[in-house]
């Protein structure tokens, strides 16, 4: 007979080991091994943050102000916060460059976007362009808010 090649753990069997690894690989795929759940909070900020800049681009602003946090819609009405965006910019496209979550906050995050838009001239032809983007995000009840900065 040949030699025997193997592991064998004292007081543990091959099935408690395969159980082992294949409850360590159910929480890496359902995402529970990442700490804390940031990739979860990320998604959710994510669709959160498109959500409301389609909503823009579409310049529906009663659906744009249903982002901004429970206390800002407490003290600025619908028609305040309306006369608060430029009819003559057109905001065509958002890209995310990055969310930052505030480390000693996590229901805090700076959300950095690129905006492409489109504007129409004083005197002349429309001007296209790209602007770099910083939005608060605050997490209030479970549902991530946009922070107006006005």
């Amino acid at each position: 007979m040949g030699e025997r090649v193997g592991y064998h753990f004292q007081g543990w069997g091959a099935s408690r080991i395969f159980g082992g690894l294949c409850l360590l690989a159910v929480l890496w795929i359902s995402g529970c091994a990442h700490p804390g759940g940031v990739r979860t909070e990320e998604e959710a900020l994510r669709a959160r943050i498109h959500a409301r800049w389609e909503a823009i681009q579409a310049l529906d602003f009663e659906r744009v102000y249903e982002f901004a946090t429970p206390a800002y819609r407490r003290t600025h009405s619908l028609e305040h916060f309306q006369n608060q965006y430029a009819a003559q910019v057109r905001r065509k496209g958002i890209e995310i460059r990055d969310i930052r979550f505030d480390p000693d906050d996590p229901a805090l995050a700076k959300v950095g976007l690129l905006l492409e838009f489109e504007s129409s001239g004083v005197l002349g032809p429309m001007i296209e362009g790209v602007s770099r983007v910083e939005e608060t995000w605050m997490k209030v009840d479970g549902q991530w808010w946009y922070v107006e900065p006005r």
